[in-house]
């Protein structure tokens, strides 16, 4: 028998975003696949472009919609 190897265990949160248990355990797997350092570090760059393109959309639309503060 082959040994198992451990899953990638992600943070709960990323970017001030939290991550599901089930999408953490998703992208886990996903990163098991990625036996490569090179790999890894690719996948790592791109899901921190989502997250960051995720949270500038968001702050995006929280101007656009006025739920800022406004300065007196």
């Amino acid at each position: 028998m082959s040994k198992k190897t451990k899953a990638l265990k992600l943070p709960k949160k990323v970017a001030g975003y939290k991550l599901s248990k089930p999408l953490r355990r998703s992208l886990g797997a996903l990163a098991g696949l990625l036996r490569t350092p090179e790999a890894k570090a690719l996948a790592a760059t791109a899901m921190g472009a989502v997250v960051t393109h995720i949270s500038e959309r968001r702050d995006n639309r929280k101007h656009k919609h006025g739920h800022h503060a406004k300065a007196k």
